[in-house]
């Protein structure tokens, strides 16, 4: 135990020398720092690294010495004085990045927090103008106790929690304090799916969907992970049933574009399930195969009535093989009545589709079911001459 101890002040030591070496703010003050440090460190070397950090910050000798006299007892204290002196003017602002550090699902990037900072979600909309977050700035929202700026994987300037231990207290007891900002995960992961869905529906227009990559990157992880995080949210209330229902009907040729793009540093995938492509966000979505669960179960409880009736038989009808698969899997009624075509089946059969046709009927579709536009689905098929489906029903 002793040797442990031993080890460990040396340890400390030795990051305090060092620390004080590279810092002109400390010059004259060097041996009453590394004495206050070592008497109060108790073998925390994080402890010693944060209050190092936050007399960093201060930059006068005189501000230093008066906060030699009161340093924080514990960690947790640390990150609540941290968090309560961010300025109220900035608290909003620190939340948000907070929420993005924690429960994205790629590294924050500088150039991303200034996209993200320019979404409104309550207003749902997205502010013309970008604060510039350099280094500095983004410290006088978050203390760099708090969070820190690394280099990434491909040279960008990721903002990565400053240790494991602030996501404890953020989420955990230390959060409690009615000053302090709360993080909630099923909350966080709802912010940022309003913030991606907003996004998209703003997308702005760039030269080519290749250059998207480059100037778009928080579209670009919008599209990969928006439904992603709306499943994670699991009950979603009327609010955010009706954003997410919003984006699927939206339609905009670029989005699309961006949607369906195969980017170079990302697994392929197909994004054609029929030999009809669509450039609705839905079928984008679910060609994408993240985070369908709840985009079907959404579908199922509010895609009624309109021209097809059901989710079910417009997805038939459009010959969105995919996407009549999950429905079918998720439960939905493959008899249902109403709309143009009657039921699903017919909408297909005059579809031209045959896997869709022999999907639903091999679900239990009804092939005799009267109704619709043709009367019934064999009927459908024979006025489109689509003769493989005549001998399938």
């Amino acid at each position: 135990m002793y040797l442990d101890s031993l080890g460990r002040n040396e340890d400390i030591l030795a990051h305090i020398d060092k620390a004080l070496t590279l810092n002109e703010s400390f010059k004259g003050l060097e041996e009453e720092i590394k004495a206050e440090l070592l008497k109060k460190a108790d073998g925390q070397i994080r402890w010693v690294d944060c209050q190092l950090t936050s007399l960093q910050e201060l930059g006068t000798k005189k501000s230093i010495q008066k906060a030699l006299n009161t340093l924080p007892k514990t960690i947790e204290d640390i990150y609540a004085y941290a968090l309560d002196k961010i300025p109220v003017g900035h608290r909003d602002e620190a939340e948000c990045l907070l929420q993005w550090i924690l429960f994205s699902y790629e590294p924050l990037q500088v150039e991303n927090a200034a996209e993200v900072l320019a979404i409104d979600v309550e207003k749902q909309e997205v502010n013309s103008y970008r604060d510039d977050l350099s280094e500095s700035n983004l410290y006088k929202i978050i203390s760099s106790t708090i969070v820190v700026i690394t280099g990434g994987r491909y040279h960008e300037n990721n903002v990565p929690l400053a240790h494991p231990s602030v996501k404890e207290f953020l989420i955990g007891r230390g959060s409690g304090h009615s000053n302090r900002i709360y993080v909630n995960e099923k909350l966080a992961h709802q912010f940022i799916a309003q913030s991606c869905i907003i996004d998209l529906q703003h997308v702005v227009e760039v030269e080519s969907v290749e250059m998207a990559h480059a100037k778009l990157p928080l579209t670009c992880y919008a599209r990969h992970y928006w439904a992603m995080h709306v499943e994670e949210i699991k009950d979603l209330d009327e609010e955010m049933t009706k954003l997410v229902m919003s984006l699927l009907r939206f339609e905009n040729d670029f989005l699309s574009e961006i949607l369906c793009w195969n980017e170079p540093d990302h697994d392929e995938y197909d994004c054609c399930l029929s030999s009809e492509n669509s450039n609705s966000s839905l079928y984008h979505t679910c060609a994408r195969g993240m985070g369908v669960g709840v985009i079907v179960r959404l579908l199922l409880a509010n895609a009624q009535g309109g021209k097809y009736g059901n989710a079910l038989q417009g997805a038939a009808y459009n010959g969105n093989e995919g996407i009549v698969k999950l429905l079918v899997d998720a439960g939905a009624d493959v008899n249902a009545q109403g709309g143009e075509y009657g039921n699903a089946l017919q909408a297909a059969a005059y579809g031209g589709n045959e896997g869709i046709v022999k999907l639903l009927v091999d679900a239990g579709a009804d092939v005799n079911a009267q109704g619709g536009e043709y009367g019934n689905a064999l009927y459908a098929a024979v006025s489109r001459g689509s003769e493989g489906i005549v001998k399938l029903l």
